[in-house]
């Protein structure tokens, strides 16, 4: 009888987070933890709740710089050995990777819109450091 009782609570709650999630991508808010977003700071309330995530002056300027050299057909190597002789870390600290440089441009983030699974939903909450139109294809 208790299995049966937590079975049903915990297929609920999950279908509650699920719920708060969609409600959460649909406003165009940020609906994970983990790592602070290249080009963007993070503002919390007292209680630890993310509040506004202001674009990061520093990052940005370098973001948009390699966007528009990745368009123009430039390979992320060179733009990796850019950050790496310019001294310029990951938000975690370390050097970027080929794979980190590459989902970097290509997100939605850097543009303004919220993406769930891959998939574009729509204006998002932070500011946009390039134009959507902008966003680089990365793939070279």
């Amino acid at each position: 009888m208790l299995g049966a009782i937590a079975k049903y609570e915990v297929e609920h709650k999950q279908e509650r987070i699920v719920r708060k999630i969609e409600e959460l991508v649909a406003a165009g808010k940020r609906h994970n933890g983990g790592n602070r977003a290249f080009g963007y700071d993070l503002v919390f309330d007292a209680k630890g709740k993310i509040i506004d995530e202001p674009l990061n002056e520093f990052e940005a300027a370098y973001v948009e710089r390699w966007a528009d050299r990745a368009l123009e057909g430039e390979k992320l190597y060179s733009l990796i050995l850019d950050a790496h002789e310019n001294g310029v870390k990951t938000t975690t600290g370390g050097d970027f990777s080929y794979q980190g440089m590459r989902a970097m441009l290509m997100s939605a983030r850097i543009s303004g819109r919220k993406e769930h699974k891959g998939v574009i939903k729509g204006k998002a909450v932070w500011p946009a450091i390039i134009s959507p139109e902008k966003r680089s294809p990365a793939g070279s």
